[in-house]
């Protein structure tokens, strides 16, 4: 009595000693004591026997074999352990049972296999339970369900075929380590409200979906593989309502889409690799602060989708052989991409809605269509971008304070970089070569621009329309049909410009007043310069070559001033016509082929410290009364050095006249006033005053081998 006592005593929860009791399906017997199971010579002949006698702090040890039947805890603190390899011994249950059923905590289920039923391991409100080298195979339902079992763990656990692999509600800090899940129907795994999961290598292989997480916050993932072959439905990885979700090693084989996340606010997915999704690879939704780090998918319609998620980061992403848009960015305020290539696809990033983005070394190459698609996201800034291919670089819209910088465009068939509604947007150390346009702006007031390049385009080196008070600096333009055209853009400012090779105009201003030139250098083209309806146009360090017509041609134009213009070749070299107040100073033109400087209906036109050599007219005025001409020097001019032509009050000033038919010739100019002026070898007149009342012409030398002063 007393030994028996005693057993009893050691067998009540909190015994100082833990025993192990034996059982074996083919030597063993349930009548057999408890002393007597506790060898392994003598056991019981079935584990639910063992279950219904021993109690917390004990282990079952079971010998090899099959046992067909259902087993149930009968308290807490069990240990069932299979005696021999994972998988010896084999439970085996009817069609529409349980395998297992746990309702105690700290229950410990090891090594043992489960096969046929409805469901291989089920618990309810076993806290702590740990299932360890199990196998899971024939059921038909779900293969293990935890519910209400807070702390439950899983190692090492393989399931095949059912309907779900594991299923966990309201389970906190439950822990999985290298699961195999494989020929399911629905969930690979599916956990819901059991925040605090952590859960490294797991594999899963087909299925409708793959890993499935609900309400779970501060869930940790790491080594996830799903394989869902060439599924067409469903989702790899997907997540909802979980706070702090952190998954790193995941990979994504195949399947319709490979991971989703909605209302993951603070989420993470590192080292994450897509491959042929039939879809999306990543889709977050009201997923703010999320953070993506290496990132790689290939295949698919969108690599990365991105809505309502303020705040988040992605890095190091690798997307190629898509169909359709690499980033798509929405509603995502002060997010930040950072070193990103992408081969393939429709558009590269599609950004709206999502101010103060950031996008960083981005290399992109192979599009159909557009690079960077921004809409509607002010203060957004794209650094180091290289775009080769597809029709547009860069679209943008609605984007006001955009900055792109360090951008290199290529092999576009349309416009490098198109900017509509957007003011304050600023560009700096761009370059754009071939396509049909470099850069075209519309109503982008308050643009910026330095450093921009454009070669080898087939339209417009840029184009500026409706956008008041932009700002070129460091501008070089080489071929095209057009070099620069601004129009309706008041108060634009250029600054150091270099246009060569367009066979059209090379510069063209429009309707467009208070205009800024400084240090502007053009090669070739028709007409150099045009100006035409700018008012007060200021022009300063003006260099022109190789043109085919005019130099400048400045027209409807009140108070323009030229300032220090060098001009060579042509049919005409500077022309103002139709505009009050023309100034033109420090200029030297030679070698045009028709007139070098020539005022037409323009009242108070000023004309100093100007040099004219080798032309064929030199200085023509015509209805350009109260003219002020001085320090004029021409020379070589095969027609007539000077003519003043109905511009009466008229006034030439220390000016030479060297060489052609007339030195100064004034026509039906009243009023006339030439003061220390020089005309020397002109072949007929050196001064020659036709229909003009009350000429003055004092201080002045007249020397003509033709005998006529």
């Amino acid at each position: 009595m007393l030994v028996v006592a005693a057993l009893l005593a050691s067998l009540r929860p909190g015994a100082a000693h833990a025993l192990e009791f034996w059982v074996d399906g083919a030597s063993g017997s349930n009548a057999r004591s408890l002393i007597q199971a506790q060898s392994a010579a003598t056991p019981w002949k079935t584990i639910g026997h063992a279950l219904a006698t021993v109690t917390a702090g004990h282990t079952i040890r079971v010998r090899p074999g099959v046992y067909p039947e259902p087993l149930e805890s009968q308290s807490a603190g069990v240990s069932l352990v299979a005696d021999g390899a994972p998988g010896s011994v084999v439970v085996m249950v009817a069609t529409g049972v349980t395998a297992l059923l746990v309702r105690h905590p700290d229950f410990l289920v090891s090594g043992v296999s489960f096969q046929g039923g409805l469901r291989g391991v089920r618990s309810i409100g076993a806290a702590r339970l740990v299932v360890r080298d199990a196998v899971v195979a024939g059921h038909s339902g779900d293969a293990v369900v935890l519910d209400t079992s807070p702390g439950a763990r899983l190692e090492r656990v393989s399931t095949t075929g059912g309907k779900n692999g594991i299923r966990v509600t309201a389970s906190p800090g439950l822990g999985i380590v290298d699961l195999d899940v494989s020929g399911h129907s629905g969930d690979g795994v599916a956990i819901a409200t059991s925040g605090g999961t952590t859960a490294d290598g797991i594999a899963l292989a087909g299925g409708a979906r793959g890993f499935v997480l609900s309400g779970s916050d501060a869930s940790v993932v790491h080594d996830l593989l799903v394989d869902r072959g060439t599924a067409v439905l469903g989702v790899d990885v997907a997540i909802d309502t979980s706070a702090g979700v952190q998954f790193e090693k995941l990979e994504s084989r195949g399947g319709a889409a490979a991971f989703f996340a909605d209302r993951c606010p603070d989420l993470g997915l590192r080292d994450f690799s897509a491959k042929a999704p039939a879809d999306a690879a990543i889709d977050l939704s009201a997923s703010p602060r999320a953070t993506l780090e290496r990132v790689v998918v290939a295949g698919g319609v969108t690599a990365v989708s991105l809505a309502e998620g303020a705040g988040s980061t992605v890095r190091d992403a690798t997307v190629s052989e898509i169909s359709g848009v690499g980033f798509s960015i929405g509603t995502s305020p002060n997010s930040t991409i950072e070193r990103a290539t992408l081969s393939g696809g429709t558009t590269a990033f599609a950004v709206t809605a999502s101010d103060g983005l950031a996008i960083r070394n981005a290399t992109i190459s192979g599009i159909l269509q557009v690079g960077f698609s921004i809409g509607t996201s002010p203060n957004s800034t794209i650094e180091r971008a290289t775009v080769d291919g597809g029709t547009t670089a860069f679209a943008v819209t609605a984007s006001d304070a955009l900055a792109i910088r360090d951008a290199t465009v290529s092999g576009h068939s349309g416009v490098g970089l198109s900017l509509v509604g957007s003011a304050g947007a600023s560009i700096g150390n761009a370059s754009f070569t071939g396509g049909r346009d470099g850069l075209v702006a519309s109503a982008c007031g308050g643009l910026s621009a330095t450093g921009l390049h454009v070669s080898g385009h087939s339209g417009v080196g840029v184009s500026l329309q409706s956008s008041p008070e932009s700002v070129f600096d460091t501008l070089t333009l080489s071929g095209g049909a057009r070099g620069f055209e601004a129009l309706e853009s008041d108060a634009l400012v250029v600054r150091s410009a270099m246009i060569s090779g367009p066979p059209a105009e090379s510069f063209v201003l429009e309707a467009s007043s208070g205009v800024q030139v400084d240090g502007l250098s053009v090669s070739g083209g028709t007409d150099a310069i045009v100006a035409d309806r700018c008012a007060s146009l200021q022009m300063r360090a003006v260099t022109a070559s190789g043109h085919a017509a005019a130099g400048v041609l400045v027209s409807s134009s009140p108070a323009a001033n030229l300032d220090g213009v060098t001009l060579s070749g042509g049919t005409r070299g500077v022309r103002f016509s139709a505009g009050d107040s023309p100034v033109l100073r420090h200029a030297t033109i030679t070698a045009v082929n028709g007139s070098a400087v020539s005022i037409a209906d323009a009242t108070g036109p000023l004309v100093e410290d100007v040099r004219i050599d080798g032309c064929v007219e030199g200085l023509e005025i015509e209805r350009g009364p109260a003219a002020i001409v001085r320090r004029l020097d021409v020379s070589g001019a095969l027609g007539t050095a000077a003519t003043l032509l109905s511009a009466a009050g008229a006034r030439v000033e220390d000016s030479s006249f060297d060489g052609g038919v007339y030195g100064l010739r004034v026509e039906g100019a009243d009023g006339v006033v030439v003061e220390g002026c020089r005309s020397d070898s002109a072949s007929v007149d050196a001064f020659a005053v036709i229909g003009s009342a009350r000429p003055t012409i004092s201080n002045s030398i007249a020397l003509s081998p033709a005998g006529h002063g």
